[in-house]
């Protein structure tokens, strides 16, 4: 982290600062609460001076300078706070009011709680009036409103105070900052007096940009292949001309996978923007056994679909569409069929507007996400529609494909985490419902076979690379929807004719409804019974192995997939 070629002294850290010490804060906390610090013990009222105020509850005039030290004396008998509260309790008559006001314009003003105060002499406890109690105690008013709403609530008088600040935490984070700090490089004042330790750093820091340096460099997260690839490579290159290259092909992958965070939380009125991705793989049975780890399971599918909000999530625009590995596949028509389920029911809660414009977000998944079928639902769906006239379908980066999903299968995942041993669906229904909607297989959606029908619609071979495209632009005409394809985020859109000749695209709505399949192979079945004999089984969980057991395994392809493409271009 050398700034300048002048910058070359090593920073030491000093056992002085430059600035004056600071107070001792534990010392102000004591003496917050001892006597020594408080003024003369003194009656703050005029009650009983004079014929309007001799007849009031306060006898404070009655009152000696001997009696105030004295009362003063039994309140700071303790050091601790809490224990002080406790004193001040014995001479506070506290109760619910017994009128309350039924003026609207004063009830936000009414009092919760009716106090008395007393202050003890050697024969009697002499009544006197809040501003002459707090005077003597020392007690501010909001201490005596917490305690009579504490005794009225029947709460205990604990010390919810500070405490001890320094975790072992706050250690390792301070002792990561210093690490960093020390390597950045300083030099002496040229007019320093002698044996001066003081150094200064290069003017063009600052601490902001410290902070963010040091926030980039410790944060624990998932880094992009790619990017250390390219770091590893402008490291170890001895010729300037190709670290050169590598430089500009590593800011410019940056640079694209920033742009399309840009788009993704880019706000318009006439825009809705929805995320969607697939969950891990959830295992059932879920259990502790060791053995589970080198066993096969039976996998229950996730697919989430939601609206992106920038400011925050919202659980009621979160949808989970679940299914099992004895219901379907994990392929393309799963995913068509649950978007296609999902942006038909979105059109109908927004039924009355017009000229919409759809964003979907979604990772490069060549066997789920960006192939011909979902490209022929697509263009079906917005021809269709009475709300939407654009679909864009946008596609991120490879190694910087972290989306809204994301966050809330961490969410997710945290719950799962909690729960040791899981033997049927339901549970996992139960922990996605915290998160959003569950729309389960075979009871609120059917998967299609969309890919028969695409056959006669999408071309074999399209006019475009599909892998090098970022996004996808579908929209309603006259004559039928067309199809635009972009290579970069801010490049121009590219028409392309992706329809064959003569087809039509409402072929799509015909897509056959597909039936159950059972995915499980012989093997998986065996591993699954061998974990069962570890486990207490409930009806729920027999009759679900019982259909795991039944039935020809079908053998796919799309199951084993990948969730990316190894055919992604590179930048």
């Amino acid at each position: 982290m050398n700034e300048s070629g002048e910058y070359t002294k090593q920073i030491e850290e000093s056992a002085g600062g430059r600035r004056k010490c600071k107070d001792n804060p534990k010392a102000r906390k004591t003496g917050r609460y001892s006597k020594a610090f408080l003024g003369p013990a003194d009656i703050a009222c005029e009650h009983g001076m004079n014929n309007k105020t001799r007849n009031t509850l306060c006898r404070a005039r009655e009152l000696t300078a001997t009696n105030l030290v004295e009362f003063r004396d039994i309140i700071y008998s303790e050091d601790k706070k809490a224990n002080q509260d406790k004193l001040l309790l014995h001479y506070m008559d506290i109760s619910s009011p017994k009128r309350k006001t039924v003026n609207d314009k004063k009830r936000k003003n009414s009092r919760s709680s009716s106090i008395k105060y007393f202050v003890k002499t050697d024969t009697s406890m002499v009544p006197v009036c809040a501003e002459t109690f707090r005077k003597v105690t020392g007690a501010s008013k909001d201490r005596i409103s917490l305690l009579a709403q504490k005794f009225l609530n029947k709460r205990p008088l604990k010390e919810a105070r500070g405490g001890s600040r320094a975790t072992a935490h706050d250690d390792l984070i301070t002792s990561r900052i210093k690490q960093n700090i020390m390597q950045y490089r300083c030099r002496e004042s040229h007019y320093s007096r002698k044996k001066c330790q003081r150094s200064y750093l290069p003017p063009t820091l600052n601490l902001n940009l410290m902070w963010e340096r040091f926030v980039s460099s410790t944060n624990l997260q998932y880094t992009c292949f790619l990017c250390k690839e390219f770091l590893i490579k402008i490291k170890n290159s001895s010729d300037l001309v190709a670290k050169n290259e590598l430089r500009t092909k590593y800011r410019l992958h940056k640079l694209r996978a920033k742009n399309f965070f840009e788009i993704l939380n880019r706000h318009s009125e006439d825009t809705i923007k929805i995320c969607f991705d697939c969950q891990q793989n959830q295992p059932l049975p879920k259990t502790s056994v060791g053995e589970a780890f080198f066993l096969r399971q039976v996998w229950l599918f996730n697919l989430c679909i939601m609206q992106h909000e920038p400011k925050r999530q919202n659980k009621d625009t979160i949808y989970h569409y679940t299914w099992l590995e004895t219901e379907a596949g994990r392929g393309a028509n799963e995913i068509a069929s649950a978007l296609q389920h999902y942006l038909q029911e979105l059109q109908n809660r927004m039924s009355g507007k017009r000229d919409i414009t759809l964003e979907l977000f979604s990772d490069s998944c060549v066997s789920q996400n960006k192939n011909s079928m979902m490209m022929a639902m697509l263009l079906n769906f917005v021809q269709r529609s009475t709300v939407f006239n654009r679909i864009r379908h946008i596609f991120p980066i490879r190694g910087h494909s972290y989306m809204p999903p994301d966050r809330v299968f961490g969410r997710v995942v945290k719950d799962l985490r909690k729960i040791e041993i899981i033997t049927a669906p339901s549970t996992y229904y139960d922990v996605y419902g915290k998160h959003g909607t569950v729309q389960v297989w075979g009871r609120d959606w059917n998967t299609y076979d969309i890919k028969a029908t695409t056959k006669d619609t999408i071309k074999n071979k399209l006019p475009f690379k599909i892998t090098d495209a970022r996004i996808l632009t579908y929209s309603k005409g006259n004559s039928g929807p067309s199809c635009e394809v972009q290579n970069t985020y801010v490049g121009e859109a590219v028409r392309v004719e992706v329809l064959k000749e003569g087809s039509n695209i409402n072929t799509i709505l015909k897509s056959k409804k597909l039936p159950p399949v059972n995915h499980v192979n012989v093997k998986k079945k065996k591993n699954v019974q061998q974990l069962l004999g570890s486990l207490e089984l409930d009806e729920e969980s027999k009759i679900f192995y019982n259909i795991v057991m039944e039935g020809q395994a079908k053998e796919t392809v799309e199951n084993e997939r990948r969730d990316y493409d190894d055919t992604e271009p590179v930048i």
